[in-house]
């Protein structure tokens, strides 16, 4: 008896305290008002010389990555058409001069880092890896580093 009171007390505690924080944001939206419009952080960015892909809604913050839906919806996540492995953009903010800092964190939850991504005047998408680890991805077996300053082209 005295087993079942303890128990039920735990579970009822552990109910309360989930709910209190069940209605709080896991990372707050991105400001609206600092992209000119509402188009600039959204879509699919490519590179093509490395065959890699960022897919972003950084306003809505609502994209899943396919095959992997239990991590929920985020702002977007970092792809390779030759691998299946993503790096996920956990939170974002954008600043007042339109620069978006990210946090990224590989699938596996091992690495990550800080990075920028901003739009310049060519209309293309400048990605920059600041702290952190590096971001990687798989070639002929083998793990090549990115660059640490990488050009993405909207498609």
């Amino acid at each position: 008896m005295k087993k079942w009171i303890i128990g039920t007390a735990l579970f009822i505690a552990s109910t309360c305290a989930f709910a209190q924080g069940a209605d709080t944001p896991i990372s707050s939206p991105a400001p609206r008002e600092a992209a000119a419009d509402s188009t600039t952080w959204i879509g699919t960015l490519y590179n093509k010389e490395y065959n890699v892909y960022f897919r972003i809604d950084f306003y809505h913050q609502n994209i899943t990555i396919p095959g992997q839906s239990i991590f929920g919806e985020m702002p977007g996540y970092f792809g390779d058409y030759n691998d299946g492995r993503k790096w996920l953009i956990t939170n974002v903010t954008i600043d007042k001069h339109g620069i978006a800092h990210l946090a990224i964190t590989n699938d596996y939850g091992s690495e990550d880092l800080e990075a920028t991504m901003e739009k310049d005047s060519d209309g293309k998408y400048i990605f920059t890896q600041g702290s952190g680890s590096d971001m990687k991805i798989a070639r002929k077996g083998k793990w090549q580093k990115l660059p640490k300053k990488m050009e993405f082209i909207k498609k």
